[in-house]
């Protein structure tokens, strides 16, 4: 009896190989997949990331305020923005917020009132 159960389970495995189908998958891509890497690769570029201001106020100061940080921040991209009514200088392009509070350390020997900002959008 023990026999005849192994042989029928070994001749039930046995026989599922030769049930077995092979086939073709064919995967289909939407068009609109391009379109929306497209997006989020334009939408990556756009993201500011985080900067530190160094300045808010009034044209002429902040024209002096962004020719001195020009000069003395060398390895970062120093930016003039106009958001009204006032004039700001950005320092950096940072991609987290931990590299932005690192170079801030370095940033408030200078401007002691300068801070970390994410900003939505450049004019």
């Amino acid at each position: 009896m023990r026999f005849k159960r192994l042989y029928f389970i070994a001749v039930l495995f046995g026989s599922i190989n030769l049930f077995a189908q092979e086939g073709k998958i064919t995967i289909t891509k939407d068009a609109r997949i391009d379109e929306l890497i497209s997006l989020k690769t334009t939408l990556q570029k756009a993201d500011l990331g985080f900067q530190i201001q160094i300045f808010n106020g009034n044209r002429a100061n902040a024209m002096v305020n962004y020719t001195e940080a020009k000069a003395v921040f060398t390895d970062q991209e120093v930016t003039l923005q106009y958001q009204t009514p006032n004039y700001k200088v950005w320092i950096g392009k940072f991609n987290r917020q931990l590299e932005a509070d690192k170079y801030l350390i370095e940033v408030k020997k200078i401007y002691p009132n300068a801070f970390v900002l994410k900003p939505a959008s450049r004019n």
